[in-house]
């Protein structure tokens, strides 16, 4: 069996300001804190925009050489670990009411605005569930493994702040769906397929 090359094609590279040559890998670097002219909200748009260029990349990368299957099982530790972070952080920094659906779902939110989803959140009270309905995202013509990346995370960030509940895609704009839709429900509704 041939081994493949370890240098990414420009495939890899569809997110983002810059393309990046293969004879430049490093290429793109902003200084931001030398161009006093850009503002502070401008700075954190530049900051997420590059950081989320490069975990595509990188992503891209890994599904590419180990194949989907094997490449999200590499990754699912870091996404767990970026899911336990990312909910005891914002659990204090938004000071959730309680651990209910609609308490995790603002929080997954909050977590994913800086990427400019255009979002609905709503409670089902009788059922307790929340859902997290989102309309317009970056990512909505990636591949159906990135959303399955977020999913993972998502998923440890449900678990962490209610271990009592599950979080689930039940649509996906990569799948071809107008919307992706995730729900938050109690472990024992999920299991049983009450939607």
């Amino acid at each position: 069996m041939a081994r493949k090359s370890i240098v990414p094609s420009k495939s890899y590279y569809f997110f983002g300001p810059k393309v990046i040559s293969h004879n430049d890998p490093i290429a793109f670097r902003l200084k931001i804190d030398k161009h006093p002219e850009i503002d502070e909200h401008e700075r954190k748009e530049i900051t997420v925009e590059t950081m989320s260029y490069f975990y595509v990349m990188i992503f891209n990368f890994l599904m590419d050489y180990f194949g989907p299957d094997q490449g999200l099982r590499l990754l699912e530790p870091v996404l767990k670990e970026l899911g336990v972070k990312g909910a005891l952080t914002n659990k204090e920094r938004l000071r959730l009411r309680d651990d209910g659906p609609i308490s995790i779902i603002e929080c997954l939110d909050f977590i994913f605005n800086c990427l400019n989803l255009e979002s609905e959140l709503t409670l089902d009270e009788k059922n307790d569930r929340g859902e997290w309905k989102i309309t317009s995202c970056p990512f909505s013509q990636s591949s159906v493994e990135l959303c399955e990346s977020f999913e993972i995370m998502n998923a440890k960030i449900v678990e962490t702040l209610n271990p009592q509940m599950n979080g689930h895609h039940y649509q996906m704009m990569t799948k071809g769906a107008p919307f992706c839709r995730y729900v938050v429900e109690r472990k024992e509704d999920f299991k049983r397929g009450q939607l």
